[in-house]
């Protein structure tokens, strides 16, 4: 892969680490990837389709991991994308995780062009919201993300090799339905509106899962220091 694919790909990395613009004031805060809310972690695989898609909080974790060239895998990933940021659109309260890789032979370690794994929360009650990537590796090398071109200081600083996340506050327009149904309860997980909330359930088995890896709570402990 040229270097300027590469460029493009960390590109679109940085723009999922950043949810939008943070406000005068308003300084990003390192995210390690946890889910704010109270809910259950919907699984989609390589669809779209789960078993509640009426939940708000709406949680999903989508399998990314079939972009090959040879048998068009890319074509349906990118034919299935626009659903999967459609319903993240129509929700107060959302939380993704997902897992990407590409390459040009599906299964073959070799041909591997880029992969990582992420998560990304959007609070339209708070105006908050937050991007996490790990393992993030062009051509089976790590990349480091706080050198990608024309990434904000304020958001360099809490990237590192192949791992980052941030969280912003007020970037995100505040919808005065998602405040009434915050403030009606039972939306955020313990902690979770300020620091990483307690086990959470997962769709796949029912019982409490971490949030987020060890290597994403170490690399925010890492991100908090001044």
């Amino acid at each position: 892969m040229s270097v300027r694919r590469v460029a493009a790909v960390a590109a679109t990395v940085a723009g999922l680490a950043a949810p939008g613009a943070a406000s005068a004031g308003d300084r990003p805060t390192g995210y390690g990837g946890w889910n704010p809310f109270r809910c259950t972690l919907q699984q989609a695989g390589f669809g779209t389709a789960v078993p509640d898609p009426g939940a708000d909080p709406y949680c999903v974790e989508f399998d990314k991991r079939r972009q090959n060239v040879t048998q068009l895998g890319i074509i349906d990933f990118l034919a299935k994308e626009p659903a999967r940021v459609a319903a993240a659109s129509s929700r107060c309260f959302y939380f993704q995780r997902d897992h990407w890789r590409a390459s040009v032979v599906q299964d073959d370690g070799r041909t591997v062009l880029y992969e990582w794994d992420g998560s990304y929360f959007i609070d339209r009650a708070t105006g908050d919201g937050g991007a996490y990537v790990e393992g993030f590796a062009v051509n089976g090398r790590s990349f480091p993300l706080h050198a990608i071109p024309g990434i904000p200081r304020e958001y360099a600083r809490y990237m590192g090799q192949g791992t980052g996340g941030m969280r912003t506050r007020n970037a995100v327009p505040v919808d005065p339905r998602c405040v009434t149904r915050a403030r009606a309860g039972g939306v955020y997980a313990p902690g979770g509106q300020e620091g990483r909330p307690a086990r959470q359930r997962d769709a796949r088995d029912g019982r409490g899962a971490p949030p987020a890896p060890r290597s994403a709570r170490r690399a925010h402990r890492v991100a908090d220091r001044p």
